[in-house]
C-alpha cells in the first residue's frame, strides 16, 4: 500500500528573519542622554519568557492570618491532643484542601490546622522505625491518610477542633489583658 506524505491543514507561523535576530542575540539597553563625565554602560536583557505560576494556589497571608498561625504554633498538634500524646517538635501549618485528598487545591489560610512534623509529613524522630513512630504518635496523615481520618476524623472536624481551641486561647488572652491593665 503506497502512503502519501502528510499534509498540514494550516501552514505553520512564519518567523521574520528580524525576530530570529533579536531572540538569538541579548537586548542592550543604552540610556538617551549621557551626563558630563558619565561612561557608556551596556546592561544585557534576557528575552522573557511566559513561565507557569508557580507555588502554591494561597497567596501571602494577612496579619489576621498569621495570628492564627501564631496561635496554631503555640496550641501544638491536634491529632496529639485528640490522641492524648505528646507531640513530636514544634506545630506545622497544615493547609486543608478542597477534595481533602492530596494534591488538591488549598482552601485557603483560615482552613488551616496544627500538626506536628510526624502527623503532618511523617518526620520521624531521630533513629526510629516509621512502624515505631506509628505505634507510639498514631497514623501519619502524609504516609497513612486513611487511617489517620478513620483514627482522627476528617479535615472538616479537625477545623472545628482547631476553631474551638484558637477561640478559647483568644478568650484567655483577652482575660489576661484585661485584669492586667485593670490593676
Amino acid at each position: 500500500m503506497k502512503q502519501t506524505p502528510l499534509k498540514r491543514k494550516t501552514p505553520l507561523r512564519q518567523v521574520s528573519e528580524k525576530r530570529k535576530f533579536a531572540a538569538m542575540t541579548p537586548a542592550v539597553r543604552r540610556p538617551a542622554k549621557l551626563a558630563p563625565g558619565k561612561a557608556l554602560k551596556a546592561v544585557s536583557i534576557r528575552p522573557r519568557a511566559r513561565r507557569l505560576r508557580q507555588g502554591r494556589s494561597t497567596d501571602k497571608p494577612n496579619a489576621a492570618e498569621q495570628a492564627r498561625f501564631g496561635h496554631i504554633w503555640a496550641l501544638g498538634c491536634v491529632a496529639c491532643m485528640l490522641g492524648d500524646q505528646r507531640g513530636y517538635g514544634r506545630a506545622q501549618v497544615h493547609h486543608l484542601t478542597i477534595g481533602g485528598k492530596h494534591g488538591q487545591k488549598r482552601r485557603g489560610h483560615v482552613f488551616t490546622i496544627g500538626l506536628c512534623g510526624w502527623h503532618h509529613q511523617g518526620e520521624r524522630p531521630h533513629g526510629m522505625h516509621e512502624r515505631d513512630a506509628r505505634k507510639l504518635y498514631g497514623p501519619s496523615y502524609a504516609l497513612h491518610a486513611r487511617a489517620f481520618r478513620q483514627v482522627y476524623g476528617h479535615d472538616d472536624e479537625l477545623l472545628s477542633y482547631q476553631n474551638t481551641l484558637i477561640a478559647r486561647r483568644v478568650e484567655a488572652l483577652a482575660g489576661i489583658t484585661q485584669t492586667g491593665a485593670s490593676s
